[in-house]
């Protein structure tokens, strides 16, 4: 029988790995990358809150020029 120590690496957000930047059996320091995840989902969310945004900033604008006008 062989026994051995593991560390799992979970990362703390979901997505698809595109790269993994580590070997086996090497040291790390802290801060080194250790995973490159798919950066589209997040920046789809980012960019369709932004467009959310914008929107109802409009929408508040046309409401307060309605409301000068009774």
């Amino acid at each position: 029988r062989g026994y051995f120590v593991t560390t799992p690496v979970v990362p703390a957000v979901r997505g698809t790995v595109l790269s993994v930047n580590v070997q086996a059996n090497t040291h790390l320091k802290k801060g080194d990358v250790l995973l490159t995840i798919d950066p589209l989902p997040f920046q789809n969310k980012v960019d369709s809150l932004t467009a959310q945004l914008t929107t109802a900033k409009k929408d508040s604008s046309r409401a307060s020029q309605l409301k000068q006008r009774n």
